[in-house]
């Protein structure tokens, strides 16, 4: 028999006679595998293909840990999820006792992974650990945002991973176990690319192939809910990898051209450490009472304390005319953001490295020791760990619970070199975002200014400041000697009264203060600093007393940060023992005037309004950036473009099929016909045996629409195949319409989408050369 009396093949149907529609013989061919092993199996890799997904998902997160206990931690999390879920399902489990398993393995293996030091025996969650996993439910989201990366491994910080692995899969394992339908399976399809995004913005801004891995996921999902739902034909995988292709070349290619400067999106670039420290009174007004009441008191031990080097244990940098404090303006550039860290810090800083263990003694608040700028902190009690957080911008350290007596810990880290003047030669005004310093008394701003004429540079007009304090004044700490009282405090009134006097009296408290507020009058970036300073030749093993107590000066410079003044005068000099002068007082007028310093760090407040409204103006000006419109437009119409030129090929190739098939003429213009009705129905789904006649086809395609006219169809194309008349000019137009006709027929069932569907099928093009090798 002639092969072009047979059709399309579909080899999970053989059977003769009339058929169901194409929903029902899926959901027959389902219900038949499913009482078979091979139901168990695709079971099996449903949810295998599913839940490997999850995983891919949460790769994204990967680098805010930098370590692989977090890839664990994800692998682990999902298999606990899916375990619990397989067990209920194959049991029977009640739903509600399913849920009491998972959230039994969450706490266990979950305890078990994120607090490996708490194990009791080795393997047991502690009591401790169990409560942080508890607590983990609603913490750990927040948490992991708080942490500098890179996170590592310890503190309870692998308990997100792991629980967003957990959570997903436990939804599509419970979803793909289900009857198989297509709005659970584009449910649990919807699953890993929420966990995609959520793990993108809970990562950091460091890219590991997002785009990639988008792609990847959309692949493998879009596959599997096909072959899951019995709709994957092979032939579609030349379209579908067209379609990846060109979204792969829009992402990696085109995207970097309107983009190339911009990081990605993370909450961590935006969410504000939950910890500050508005309810803490300033640290440097506390000095005076660890001078009075802890002189002799052991507040601190360190052990292997680089030689000279301070221990800080507060920066300030904002000042309110009453008190240095810690800025609460959010800014992480600025003192008063702590975020919680992980087993490294990031340091970009160079120096000289150090390892030093500390001892607290009687050291009480929130304020904790640190030296230079740190690259971990090891607490013996591991679990106060979790407690730490550190200003990276400063090196200052908190615990919020406040210091415990006997606290142990190890700080490794770097110290900066401290640069001399000629090394610092002409560095500039830093530019850096400092908090404000307001109210800086008239009084200071004037003698800085005149001193600043005598530098011409400007870390020689800071090396001025230092001087004219360390070495014009004199110290006290409050004791009246010979009838000069040394009041605390320094505040606006105290440094006012400190240069009104014919002698600068005070500590390490008002001159720390007022070479930072003369510094900050000239426009240069400067903050204070209270610690514990040992003797230039002390170091290795240093108990530190209240005595020890003192407060600094630092200034930022262009490529060199943050630089140490040191402006209180020695101990030595004090009233009693100095004589009587006047204090020194500079005259510009017999000075020539050096350049000037740079512009101030905070512009003037004068002419604001005129400025802004030039620079409106410039704006309005700006000419448009073709160049960039340019890009825009080809990142966003090359891809459109090539979007739509697969659809629009595979429509001109099939009209210029249906149009070479109708312009033939006599018997093969209606063999063309019925040709151009079954492959229409082949596009809508309707597949008849490859072996049946033209008629047993139009039998099979009227059972399940039985409105159409089909057979007559087909006993016209056997007429005109086998019959011996010639057929009439006019013949063929009739069949075509009639043809039309019936294609509408059988499509009145199907749904917009179906139909669209079959336009761009190219499940027919196989079948018509298939026929064309046939027939040859």
């Amino acid at each position: 028999m002639n092969t072009d009396t047979h059709q399309g093949t579909d080899p999970s149907e053989s059977s003769l006679g009339s058929k169901p529609s194409g929903v029902t013989r899926a959901r027959l061919r389902q219900e038949v595998t499913d009482s078979t092993d091979w139901g168990v199996v695709r079971a099996v890799l449903d949810v295998g293909i599913i839940v490997l997904c999850v995983a891919l998902a949460l790769v994204p997160m990967l680098p805010a840990y930098d370590s692989p206990w977090a890839l664990g931690a994800i692998i682990a999390g999902a298999l606990s999820g899916v375990a619990p879920v397989v067990i209920g399902v194959r049991l029977r489990w009640p739903f509600v006792l399913t849920l009491v398993v998972v959230f039994f393995t969450y706490v266990v293996v979950g305890g078990a992974l994120a607090f490996r030091s708490e194990l009791v025996a080795g393997f047991v969650p502690s009591g401790r650990s169990i409560s942080a996993m508890l607590s983990g439910l609603v913490t750990s989201w927040m948490e992991a945002l708080t942490l500098e990366p890179p996170l590592g491994a310890s503190h309870g910080v692998l308990i997100l991973p792991f629980l967003m692995a957990l959570l997903g899969a436990v939804a599509v394992t419970f979803l793909v176990l289900r009857r198989r339908s297509w709005p659970t399976t584009l449910v649990a399809v919807c699953v890993p690319f929420v966990l995609f995004a959520a793990a993108i913005l809970w990562g950091t801004a460091q890219s590991v192939i997002p785009r990639g891995l988008g792609i990847l996921l959309a692949l493998i999902l879009v596959v599997w809910a096909s072959w899951r739902m019995n709709t994957w034909r092979p032939s579609r995988a030349l379209s579908l990898g067209g379609l990846l292709a060109t979204a792969l070349a829009g992402a990696l290619v085109l995207t970097p051209l309107v983009q190339s400067d911009h990081q990605r999106t993370v909450l961590r670039a935006v969410v504000v450490p939950p910890f500050d420290l508005e309810d803490q009174i300033s640290p440097l007004s506390t000095y005076r009472q660890f001078i009075k009441d802890y002189s002799e008191t052991p507040l601190l031990t360190v052990s292997g304390l680089p030689q000279g080097t301070p221990v800080r244990l507060a920066t300030m940098d904002q000042f309110d005319g009453v008190v240095w404090d810690v800025s609460s303006d959010g800014n992480r550039a600025g003192s008063g953001s702590f975020r919680r860290i992980g087993d490294e810090v990031p340091q970009s800083r160079t120096g000289q490295k150090y390892s030093v263990s500390l001892q607290v003694g009687d050291l009480r608040g929130v304020w904790t020791p640190t030296i230079g700028y740190l690259t971990s902190v090891v607490f013996d009690d591991a679990w106060l760990g979790a407690d730490f957080r550190l200003n990276d911008a400063t090196g200052a350290g908190v615990m919020p619970g406040g210091l415990s007596p006997d606290l142990r810990y190890t700080l490794t880290g770097v110290i900066p070199d401290q640069p001399t003047d000629e090394e610092l030669g002409q560095a500039g005004v830093g530019s850096i975002d400092v908090a404000p310093a307001t109210q800086i008394p008239e009084i200071v701003a004037d003698r800085a200014s005149a001193i600043s004429r005598e530098g011409a540079t400007v870390p020689l007009v800071v090396r001025k400041f230092e001087e004219y304090l360390a070495n014009g004044g004199y110290f006290s700490h409050g004791e009246q000697v010979d009838g000069f009282p040394s009041l605390s405090g320094h505040g606006t009134s105290r440094i006012a009264d400190l240069f009104a006097e014919d002698q600068m009296i005070g500590d390490a408290e008002q001159y720390a203060s007022a070479m930072a507020l003369m510094a900050r009058s000239q426009g240069i970036p400067s903050r204070v600093v209270m610690g514990f300073l040992p003797e230039p030749d002390q170091g290795g093993d240093v108990t530190f007393t209240g005595a020890d107590m003192t407060a600094w000066t630092e200034v930022f410079y262009d490529d060199f940060g943050w630089v140490s003044y040191f402006p209180t005068p020695d101990e030595s000099r004090t009233p009693s023992k100095s004589q009587e002068t006047a204090k020194p007082s500079p005259q510009p007028e017999s000075i020539q005037d050096p350049p000037d310093p740079q512009p101030s760090v905070s512009p003037p407040a004068v002419d604001t309004e005129e400025t802004n409204v030039a620079a409106d103006d410039e704006q309005s000006g700006t000419p448009i950036d073709w160049a960039r419109v340019l890009k825009v437009s080809l990142a966003v119409g090359i891809p459109v473009f090539v979007l739509l030129l697969g659809p629009l090929l595979v429509v001109a190739a099939k009209a210029r099929r249906r149009n070479s098939r109708r312009s033939a003429e006599g018997r093969e213009q209606v063999l063309g016909g019925w040709q151009e009705f079954v492959d229409a129905a082949h596009d809508l789904g309707i597949r008849p045996p490859a072996e049946l006649t033209r008629r047993e086809t139009a039998r099979f395609i009227e059972a399940g629409n039985p409105e159409a006219h089909v057979l007559p169809l087909a006993d016209g194309a056997d007429v005109a195949q086998f019959g011996y008349d010639e057929l009439e000019p006019t013949h063929g137009a009739d069949y075509w319409s009639k043809v039309d006709r019936a294609i509408v027929q059988i499509g009145a069932r199907t749904s917009r989408w179906r139909k669209l569907r079959a336009k761009l099928s190219l499940g027919t093009f196989p079948l018509t050369l298939r026929r064309k090798r046939a027939s040859s």
